[in-house]
């Protein structure tokens, strides 16, 4: 990149947000960035875009905190990282309407405490890490842990202000006007309307693009008030059947907080980050397990906690499951810990060779036993172990569907194992994309799969798209199918 383009960059934002120092670790074959710049404001972010699109360079987004998992870097072109983190502030925290307006730059670890000495609570995903940018969690639609919250995919995603590619500013929802946030304000608005302005939603097109469409410069989220009476139970069971029966009984009734399975492998692995200490802590336990999480509030709250867990402990029993506060090794009061707060740790595998890759898609919870059974078999067929494969059932959107996800465990430091573990992903991802598995959320890979498998209207919709917000493709191009060869 020429001199005068990097000059015009460190005008735009300052010296001390500018850098030419590379800290990231990218894929073998991606070109290095030319520069790292750490914007302060939307205006700069339009400047930045607007001198792309002039000067013809990419710009790839990164908002958390190190370790970047997902840096892909861009192929083939010039390009500079445009990172937010340090726009990292919490806007605003409504509590009456119970919504807080914050900055791509804030983390969970930053945004869990300032929420809960306002007397509300985060709708978490589950275990993020502490350093992750909330908004690029909710525009990821990562799923959250309380699925009587989520009435919609996009939740808890509310309005958003957005650079789009070209360059224009723009703002969903009710956030859209008329009036400024301040006039807005002060006629009682909470900017908590997602959906417009007019007859178009445009945040259904930035959610889940991956950076491709535009650059949220901040975003409300949805929060619910902080409970002042939480239990967490669990339940135990050598097959899924039971606990699966159970779960569509108790999502009608909308009773539970926090609600969700996974097998004896992965519970493991999240409560104890040891190698070691994981298979102690599996050997206290049933082969599936489900975690429910009961709470009061307002201005009744152990009433409402009182019937809530008496008739969740009903139905329980009507279906010959047995809620109890503790399970094996592990007491309701470390899994409330769990559900109510960040990683602990930058990153969970850090203090181990130990560490884990991922498979995740939608389907219904009725479903998931059928996939689980496929994907066990491909382990086998490949050598992996089912002992190194965790799986995460997270019923969402009222529990009408299911993020369903396979973490395999690995030896890191064993290259052997390392070229296995990524051909079985390949192979179980291509298998589970043929039985009907919807990959929402697709990277890597599994995109490539994904938009190989897509009709080619679908497609073109997409470049459609793209080509009105982005028109020259400045806005990491790579992601999705942008810049695939599927055009």
């Amino acid at each position: 990149m020429n001199s005068d383009i990097l000059n015009r960059l460190k005008e735009i934002v300052g010296d001390d947000a500018f850098s030419r120092t590379i800290n990231l670790t990218f894929p073998h074959g991606m070109e290095l960035p030319s520069c790292v710049i750490h914007p302060s404001s939307s205006h700069e972010i339009q400047q930045i875009i607007k001198l792309a699109n002039k000067k013809s360079f990419r710009i790839h987004t990164i908002s958390s905190g190190f370790p970047h998992h997902s840096s892909r870097g861009i192929k083939g072109h010039e390009y500079i990282i445009m990172d937010l983190s340090k726009m990292n502030r919490i806007l605003r925290i409504d509590v009456k309407n119970r919504v807080a307006m914050i900055e791509p730059g804030v983390t969970f670890e930053l945004l869990i405490p300032k929420l809960e000495s306002a007397g509300l609570r985060l709708l978490l995903p589950l275990l993020p890490r502490a350093g992750k940018s909330v908004l690029a969690a909710y525009l990821d639609r990562v799923p959250i842990t309380i699925p009587r919250f989520h009435w919609d995919s996009s939740d808890p995603l509310l309005c958003t202000e957005v650079v789009f590619g070209s360059g224009d500013l723009f703002r969903t929802g009710s956030a859209a006007g008329p009036g400024s946030l301040e006039e807005q304000w002060s006629s009682g608005q909470a900017q908590k309307n997602p959906m417009g302005p007019s007859q178009f939603d445009p945040y259904r097109l930035i959610q889940g693009s991956q950076g491709t469409i535009g650059i949220v410069t901040w975003g409300t989220i949805k929060c619910e008030s902080l409970p002042t009476y939480h239990e967490v139970y669990m339940a135990g069971s050598d097959t899924i059947d039971p606990l699966i029966e159970f779960s569509y009984s108790i999502l009608r009734r909308r009773l539970l907080d926090e609600h969700l399975l996974m097998n004896d492998v992965y519970l493991s692995h999240i409560v104890e980050s040891n190698a070691y200490g994981c298979e102690t802590v599996r050997s206290s336990l049933p082969k599936w397990i489900l975690i429910a999480g009961v709470s009061g509030t307002g201005p009744i709250p152990l009433d409402e906690f009182e019937y809530k867990r008496d008739e969740t402990f009903e139905l329980a029993e009507k279906h010959g499951i047995e809620l109890a506060p503790a399970l094996g090794k592990i007491h309701g009061e470390k899994m409330k810990h769990l559900l109510t707060h960040s990683s602990l740790k930058n990153d969970r595998n850090s203090q181990s060779i130990v560490v884990s890759k991922k498979i995740f898609f939608i389907t219904t919870l009725d479903q998931t036993p059928f996939h689980v059974s496929k994907v066990e078999k491909c382990a086998s067929e490949y050598g992996t172990s089912t002992d190194n494969l965790g799986v995460y059932l997270q019923p969402i959107v009222q529990g009408v569907n299911t993020h369903c996800e396979f973490d395999i465990y690995y030896d890191s430091s064993d290259q052997r194992e390392v070229r296995t573990t990524e051909r079985f992903i390949v192979t179980a991802s291509r298998l589970l994309l043929d039985l009907g598995a919807f990959f929402s959320r697709p990277y890597g890979a599994i995109s490539d799969m994904v938009f190989e498998k897509a009709s080619k209207s679908m497609v073109e919709s997409y470049y459609k798209v793209k080509s009105i917000f982005d028109p020259n493709n400045i806005l990491n191009p790579g992601y999705l199918c942008f810049g695939r060869g599927n055009q």
